[in-house]
């Protein structure tokens, strides 16, 4: 009996760490600059490179989309906090204080997602 309870317990942990992340291709990325969101962008199954650009044209930085991760790359900001914060994966966002820039990645909305299933 113990044995039977072992592998089920072990059965819905295996399930519940299979089904805590979003697939890549579900995930969305938003770009704000001084709270104005600038670009949604979503993973189409291609290694993506996208510049992001402030209001007024000037390249701030480059956005890297790669599986399930998020990161950026030439970040015109003096201290480059945002390229040191690295790889970010859902849930996770950058932060570029002098460029007033917010980088979140998020799950799509019409994603049904769980996190325990019964039976």
């Amino acid at each position: 009996m113990l044995l039977l309870v072992i592998i089920i317990f072990s059965g819905l942990l295996l399930n519940i760490q299979n089904n805590r992340h979003t697939p890549s291709s579900e995930l969305m990325v938003e770009v704000r600059i001084s709270g104005k969101i600038v670009e949604r962008i979503t993973k189409n199954g291609v290694y993506p490179i996208f510049p992001i650009f402030s209001n007024t044209g000037q390249r701030i930085t480059t956005l890297h989309f790669e599986g399930r991760y998020v990161w950026v790359e030439g970040s015109t900001c003096p201290d480059k906090i945002c390229e040191k914060t690295g790889k970010v994966s859902e849930g996770g966002s950058i932060i570029c204080v002098p460029n007033k820039m917010i980088i979140e990645v998020k799950g799509r909305k019409d994603t049904l997602r769980y996190d325990v299933q019964t039976w």
